[in-house]
């Protein structure tokens, strides 16, 4: 006998019933890797979150320095044809 469900707007669908839902209980992958490939010292998904985390942190910070902690001032720039002289 085949399943039939009915959805928000009346129409049937066989199988509705086994779509996923959005708040699923499965460890996600980034996680899975992050437990997998730690040699055992992060045990369960907490600690891979708060590892993945700190990473996160660690790249904005290095990010922003990149970005805004350059050394860009004008006396440090020299114009191209100088650099062409000094290199003959």
């Amino acid at each position: 006998m085949e399943q039939y469900s009915k959805n928000n707007i009346g129409m049937e669908f066989e199988g509705d019933s086994k779509i996923r839902n959005s708040y699923s209980t499965e460890t996600p992958h980034m996680v899975q890797l992050v437990i997998k490939y730690s040699g055992g010292l992060i045990k369960n998904t907490n600690q891979a979150n708060y590892v993945l985390f700190g990473f996160m942190v660690i790249i904005i910070i290095i990010t922003l320095s990149l970005v805004f902690g350059g050394n860009n001032s004008e006396e440090n720039l020299q114009p191209l044809d100088s650099m062409i002289r000094s290199s003959n």
